[in-house]
């Protein structure tokens, strides 16, 4: 009976060493709630609340994130909110405070940047702070206008040579891919001579590689190497997207996007693909009720589970649009008075003040 007191005993202290700690100090919002969300997915932006809590009268709030890989978490208001990237065993002391005041008549979504207090060294949040200050400082430095090419090819090599080390030498495999996806979408995106070309990228980062859906660093240039794609095709092939997506055949949209030298695998073809949809719903290339009817069918019938969760956020999109999003490509009936811009403005009907102040 003793051993199996102690075992258990030993099990619920792994487990709660296990999880990460999150407390902060918010003294602008006492007795205000506060969330933890985690992102669904990269591609809709669909937040799912992980916590919730109060601030206490001391401007005191806690949260314990559950057990698992490191996740990136955002914290705070509805309105302003800030993000951090969570390990096992993590301690946070975060402090929150904003500089701009609220406003109680509209909903400006605010994201502010957090305050790390005794951050250890070795925590992720550290090592990516640090890298991000030391690779601004460093770019700061390339003078692409007062450098010759041979120099400057030199100086970038040498700069990818100095990341790779340091991720050789780290021993956290997150931070290894963090670096490698951080040269992807800083230095890679730089036009200078010798650059490697798109399928060079495509075999670096792309190529017989996992998809890390949870990983920013690679969902951030996934979005950026992959964006628009339907206009990296040939046309025949774009044309050719279009008639199978009236079709709604998704065989035939995984054919043709397969004959792009940088589409990869059967997997990473099929994200391409809710990536075009996804983009198209701010089009206008592409009729609303198809790309609602293709997301409809990506939803019931892709071979992958990420993918059909995916769709469905994607469609949840239609019925209306958040605060970050891009506005919806409609036809306006309304004809601008020549050289004057048009001001849109969208709004959450029900609070009267929101109402009120439009009429001011």
């Amino acid at each position: 009976m003793k051993s199996i007191l102690t075992l258990t005993l030993f099990f619920v202290v792994l487990s709660i060493q296990a999880q990460s700690t999150v407390i902060g100090f918010a003294p602008q919002f006492k007795q205000q709630r506060f969330y933890l969300w985690k992102e669904t997915d990269f591609l809709s932006k669909k937040k799912t609340v992980i916590s919730e809590t109060v601030v206490d009268d001391r401007g005191i709030f806690r949260f314990e994130t559950p057990k698992g890989p490191i996740v990136k978490y955002t914290v705070g208001t509805e309105d302003l909110n800030g993000y951090f990237f969570a390990e096992n065993g993590g301690v946070y002391r975060l402090e929150f405070i904003t500089a701009s005041a609220q406003s109680q008549s509209y909903s400006l979504q605010e994201e502010i940047e957090l305050t790390f207090l005794d951050l250890d060294s070795n925590d992720i949040n550290f090592k990516m702070l640090g890298f991000e200050a030391w690779i601004d400082d460093e770019l700061s430095k390339l003078h692409f206008e007062r450098t010759g090419e041979g120099e400057m090819l030199r100086q970038i090599t040498l700069l990818k040579l100095t990341i790779m080390k340091d991720a050789s030498l780290d021993t956290s495999i997150y931070f290894k891919e963090y670096l490698k996806y951080a040269v992807a979408n800083t230095i890679e995106n730089l036009n200078y001579m010798g650059a490697p070309s798109d399928f060079e990228l495509f075999k670096s980062y792309f190529f017989q590689r996992p998809i890390q859906y949870d990983a920013p660093h690679y969902t951030q240039y996934f979005e950026n190497f992959y964006d628009q794609f339907i206009s990296q095709m040939e046309v025949n092939d774009a044309s050719a997207m279009f008639r199978a997506y009236a079709a709604l055949n998704l065989y035939e949209q995984d054919s043709i996007i397969a004959r792009h030298p940088c589409s990869g695998s059967a997997e990473l073809r099929s994200l391409i693909n809710l990536y075009m949809l996804k983009q198209a719903m701010n089009g206008n290339f592409i009729p609303k009720s198809v790309i609602k009817s293709n997301l409809k069918l990506q939803s019931e019938a892709s071979p992958y589970p990420q993918h059909r969760a995916m769709a469905c956020n994607l469609l949840q999109k239609f019925s209306g649009i958040e605060i970050g999003d891009a506005f919806p490509f409609e036809s306006l009936k309304h004809t601008p008075s020549a050289n004057k811009p048009v001001y849109i403005h969208a709004y959450l009907p029900s609070p009267s003040k929101v109402v009120w102040s439009l009429w001011k």
